[in-house]
């Protein structure tokens, strides 16, 4: 933490006035420390000296905060070599200055200019870099200090700040009153908090790694202009080509999309003889098939060789819609447009969502400024030409993530990525109020992504009265989640392949795959059979590969409205089984079957373990009893059919 030790009150000095030995001493600079140098105006406003890689100059109040470490704003004063006294000078104690942003050290270059500037070898020999600071009360000055027979001497140069954005002006008795004030910084605190700050980026990219995160470019949308119904025709009202053609400009409506940015490869809307009576604009029909909700735009202006040839858009109207009478505005751009000089520059556009999807998108220029003439008015109205070399249309860049646990996060994790590169920057500066910035945005976003909670699920006890359940023993219930988890020991997830006209739901293991554990999928309703009450899903670390065929509906992570025709695992008249459900709300993260239309009976549940190819029935038990498809009990089977017998389909041969 950086603080002010003193803060010392300014009082202004009138400017033209010579400096008096008598009146300002020598100040006592330590070499150890740091030190800001600052002036107040005449009108109240507060400058601080920065330093630049090439110059010093004085920032606005607002740049610099004492409590933060912004090393542009430091300095160190190191002793000259001291001189002996002079019968006809007064010997004074002469400074280097040296910016702690560069090491490098602030000069009188001789054109009346402080820049910064390396110094190599003996610092004595350069007598442009030596000053003297002096004081009187609250105020200082800092003179070029001369070096003649033994001692040094002032020369009649003050620091003069002329505004903010140029190197400091020496002038001669206008020195303005500065301020140097010492600060401390203490590096122990300092480098806690980087230290805290690396801790976050570090969990920040743990995370990222465990959810799969990456980034799929947006694709380039293939752009063409040879009139025809083909996706991505590029058009325009006023390609000044099209409308004279005995009076060209540039390459027409091509040259957007030819790759090259060099005079003549430019397209210039229409100046000449034929003007349309309408705001100039380039226009894209994508086709049926590829509509968009979601793009960016780009485009280069145009690479003239010299300065001011033709104008650049300053305010774009981005339309949108399926036919070209029924367009909508859906964003105007009037900032961050590059002028039309330095030439060759490139704009690209932040996403822009049309929040339907649409076929025809329409870029109109309602303002544009160049050298000269940059448009033309027919009755109250002026439109404008404007120039392009290039113009780009794609998608936006795709989040992905491997992790089933981290569906729905993407644009989180976006964030969070966007923030890691920030805060790395950050780390590598000695600001401390910005580390600590890094270290609450960090913090929020992997709150934001906290690992995901385990699922506590209740399951049913089954008895020997359940005949809906053929097969199934100890605790059963229905299950989702809106991420994948795993399926703990001594429970299985099965899902639901098929239900046939006999009323049966055929059930199917959950298992692992040579690419994924053993775990039931996000958003994949399953039930839950268990040897105990109380079960924890927990999320996977991992992607879970999706079964297909799966007839189970879910209400993963949050209520779903069901009735007729919707059927739940419940306990009714039969034991548990699938029963209609009367309308209402189903929990989060259940299963339920949704049929569409309502069965004269509870539906049943049996394991999809068809035993084939025999001539007899295979049981677990000698006596155990066979049933139909109808779930009546048999003494007979007949080959052919095909029957249930421990919960078991077979088909006897």
């Amino acid at each position: 933490m950086r603080k002010i030790t003193f803060l010392l009150t300014l009082l202004l000095m009138y400017a033209g006035v010579t400096p008096m030995m008598a009146e300002l001493v020598d100040m006592e600079l330590d070499e150890s420390k740091v030190y800001t140098i600052k002036f107040t105006n005449v009108s109240g406003n507060t400058h601080y000296l920065y330093s630049t890689n090439t110059i010093v100059t004085f920032s606005s109040s607002s740049a610099f905060n004492p409590n933060d470490i912004a090393e542009s704003f430091l300095f160190r004063f190191k002793k000259a070599p001291d001189t002996s006294t002079s019968s006809t000078q007064t010997s004074h104690k002469a400074y280097y200055i040296q910016s702690v942003l560069n090491e490098k050290y602030v000069t009188n270059r001789g054109e009346s200019q402080v820049i910064l500037s390396e110094v190599s070898g003996d610092l004595s020999s350069n007598r442009n870099i030596r000053w003297v600071v002096q004081k009187d009360g609250d105020i200082h000055k800092i003179y070029l200090a001369q070096y003649t027979s033994g001692s040094y001497f002032l020369t009649n140069c003050g620091w003069y700040p002329q505004n903010s954005e140029s190197p400091v002006d020496l002038n001669s008795f206008s020195s303005r009153d500065l301020k140097i004030e010492e600060v401390f910084i203490n590096d122990e605190e300092l480098n806690a908090k980087k230290a805290e700050l690396n801790n976050k980026i570090q969990q920040a990219e743990n995370l990222l790694s465990t959810s799969g995160f990456s980034f799929v470019p947006g694709e380039k949308v293939a752009l063409q202009v040879n009139n025809s119904s083909t996706a991505g025709y590029l058009s325009s009202n006023a390609d000044h080509n099209a409308l004279n053609s005995t009076q060209t400009d540039g390459r027409g409506i091509g040259a957007l999309i030819d790759g090259q940015i060099n005079d003549p490869y430019y397209f210039h809307t229409s100046w000449g003889n034929n003007k349309p009576s309408a705001y100039h604009y380039i226009q894209v029909d994508l086709g049926d098939a590829n509509k968009v909700s979601e793009f960016l735009f780009n485009y280069t202006t145009r690479n003239g060789t010299q300065q001011g040839t033709s104008p650049a858009p300053t305010q774009i109207e981005v339309y949108a819609g399926n036919s070209t009478d029924d367009l909508k505005l859906i964003q105007t751009i009037s900032s961050g447009l590059p002028s039309y000089w330095p030439a060759a520059q490139t704009y690209q556009s932040d996403v822009i969502s049309a929040g339907e999807s649409y076929r025809y998108l329409r870029f109109q220029v309602t303002g544009s400024a160049g050298p000269g003439s940059n448009g033309y008015t027919v009755g109250s109205t002026k439109y404008f030409f404007f120039c392009m070399a290039e113009f780009g249309i794609s998608l936006p860049e795709q989040v992905v993530v491997t992790n089933d646990s981290y569906l729905g996060k993407e644009q989180q994790l976006k964030e969070l990525n966007q923030e890691v590169k920030d805060a790395k920057a950050v780390v590598e500066e000695n600001n401390l109020q910005s580390i600590e910035d890094a270290i609450t945005e960090l913090t929020t976003l992997l709150n934001a992504i906290s690992p995901l909670a385990s699922i506590n699920v209740t399951l049913a006890q089954i008895s020997d009265t359940d005949n809906l359940l053929y097969g199934l023993k100890g605790y059963i219930g229905s299950f989702s989640a809106p991420y994948a988890t795993l399926i703990p020991e001594g429970v299985e997830a099965y899902y639901a392949t098929s239900k046939d006209n006999m009323g049966y739901i055929t059930l199917t293991p959950c298992k692992a795959t040579a690419t994924s554990a053993k775990g039931v999928p996000a958003n994949f309703g399953v039930i839950l059979v268990s040897e105990s009450k109380d079960v924890t899903m927990n999320p996977a670390s991992g992607h879970i590969d999706t079964p297909a065929n799966n007839v189970f509906g879910n209400s993963a992570g949050k209520e779903v409205e069901i009735g007729a025709g919707d059927y739940i695992l419940a306990s009714g008249k039969q034991g548990i089984g699938f029963y209609e459900s009367n309308p209402g709300t189903l929990a989060k993260n259940k299963a339920f079957l949704r049929l569409g239309t309502s069965q004269t009976s509870a539906l049943r549940l049996v394991l999809d373990e068809t035993v084939t190819g025999i001539n007899g029935v295979a049981t677990e038990k000698v006596d155990a009893p066979v049933y139909d498809l109808s779930g009546r009990r048999v003494l007979n089977t007949v080959k052919g059919g095909i029957y249930i017998q421990n919960g078991k389909k077979f088909i006897v041969k």
